[in-house]
């Protein structure tokens, strides 16, 4: 079984069948194309979680130049536009994919690079494990040339402006802190800052 299928049959395993899978628009380079999965009433009911479908092959270069498999996930409230999200992350992949860079825990995104301003969504992403899901998600265990390998699951969390400017002035640990002291409800995208 290729490793997207394997990825995808994991992520099943642990979330439920999704209800939808997308398939990115035409890439623009020659790497293969990869797909959003979307998943309801993931975390929560009422909540939905995608995630990326084959960004994890070819592997991405870590900072130290390791190849490093990877899958982004964007989780939030149903009140927010599912296609929005879903052209967000697909936006994010397509970023990630075309850069050929790993997407690094701790690291803050900025968003109106990506798509302007004014951008439909907060200024600001950062990347996170994501313990808002059952742990048996973060690693997705795989086989490659009969070897095992592991698939690592980043969790793309949209920040408010002050957050942002929180992290990016203390550190990625000050967002570990401030989720520990204000528990801001990461699912609510129109939140209001908890830095």
């Amino acid at each position: 079984m290729d490793i997207v299928r394997q990825v995808g049959s994991h992520l099943a395993s642990v979330l439920g069948s999704p209800v939808r899978l997308t398939l990115a628009r035409a890439p623009e380079s020659d790497r293969a194309p990869f797909h959003v999965a979307t998943f309801a009433n993931v975390p929560a009911t009422g909540a939905t979680t995608l995630v990326t479908l084959g960004l994890c092959d070819p592997p991405l270069a870590a900072p130290d130049g390791e190849p490093v498999r990877q899958e982004l996930l964007l989780c939030a409230w149903n009140e927010h536009d599912a296609e929005a999200l879903l052209q967000l992350l697909f936006s994010i992949g397509d970023t990630v994919r075309q850069n050929g860079e790993s997407a690094d825990f701790g690291d803050v995104i900025d968003l109106a690079t990506s798509f302007g301003d004014p951008s439909p969504f907060p200024t600001h992403a950062f990347l996170y494990p994501p313990v808002y899901h059952p742990e048996t998600i973060h690693d997705c265990p795989v086989q490659l040339d009969g070897r095992d390998a592991t698939v690592e699951l980043v969790w793309f969390i949209p920040l408010t402006p002050g957050e942002a400017e929180h992290v990016l002035a203390e550190g990625p640990k000050a967002f570990a802190d401030l989720m520990a002291s204000t528990d801001p409800d990461l699912l609510d995208l129109d939140r209001r800052d908890s830095a």
